[in-house]
């Protein structure tokens, strides 16, 4: 997945934790309950060059509760069109160099998170997690063909409607030309009914090549709960440098089985 694509999808992850992370975590329990996800994500650059660069992602995940701990596997679809090699992912894939467009699986990985309760009223919740990424690209040019490391941090508290947050990490590259990289997003959503919130993220990825400028976008999302088992989550994003797609679009779509 590139590197832009990543930027999205982070940046939904972190706007929908917002509301998702704080019912999962107040509502732990010592059963394991399940979660489901796929959608679908474009996005589209030229990063400065004189041609520009499409990617369609659609990733496929499963996610395991216990208590205040989570883990879940990603696998994506990835097709890309144009050339891949300013295609650096955030969840730790380095994609190659094939100018030519190509399909096929990405790196699959592995995230496993713990949540911290607040230590007072005033306080937020905490997730501290770690995600690593398996060489399992189709192709070489969907992937690094290494492994890759992150350590996160994230931070949410709900005042009333209003639920603000911020994540920050680092992404550790094994075997590559890539140097390792932090990130960041901060971000807020709203609840605009019991089944939809809206909200934006803004999001930072220092440069994992030397002459090449950080990345940074705006994204803006919404989170709509189709019944008791389903949600939708629409978003879109804007590019602010360089480094970033001119635009991207997609949707996710979340299924809980009504006996996890």
């Amino acid at each position: 997945m590139s590197k832009f694509t990543q930027a999205l999808v982070h940046s939904l992850c972190a706007a929908l934790a917002s509301t998702g992370l704080v019912n999962s975590a107040a509502t732990a329990s010592s059963e394991v309950w399940f979660q489901y996800a796929t959608g679908f994500d474009y996005s589209r650059g030229d990063y400065g060059i004189d041609r520009e660069t499409e990617v369609f992602y659609v990733p496929l995940s499963i996610e395991a509760n216990y208590g205040m701990f989570r883990g879940k596997v990603t696998l994506p679809f990835i097709a890309i069109d144009g050339p891949t090699a300013i295609a650096l992912d955030a969840n730790d894939n380095e994609t190659g160099t094939d100018p030519e467009a190509t399909n096929g699986l990405g790196q699959i990985t592995a995230r496993v998170g713990y949540f911290v309760a607040p230590f007072h009223e005033a306080a937020p919740w905490f997730e501290f997690s770690t995600r690593m990424s398996a060489p399992s690209e189709s192709d070489d040019a969907l992937g690094s063909g290494k492994w890759s490391f992150s350590l996160q941090a994230d931070a949410f508290k709900r005042y009333g409607r209003v639920t603000p947050f911020t994540q920050f990490g680092r992404t550790f590259y094994s075997g590559t030309r890539l140097d390792d990289r932090l990130y960041a997003s901060i971000g807020s959503s709203f609840q605009l009914i019991d089944k939809m919130s809206i909200g934006i993220s803004y999001d930072w990825f220092e440069a994992t090549t030397s002459g090449i400028s950080d990345t940074q976008d705006f994204v803006g999302f919404a989170s709509i709960k189709m019944g008791k088992l389903w949600s939708f989550g629409p978003y879109g994003l804007a590019g602010l440098s360089k480094s970033s797609p001119d635009y991207g679009i997609g949707f996710s779509f979340t299924y809980r089985p009504s006996g996890s």
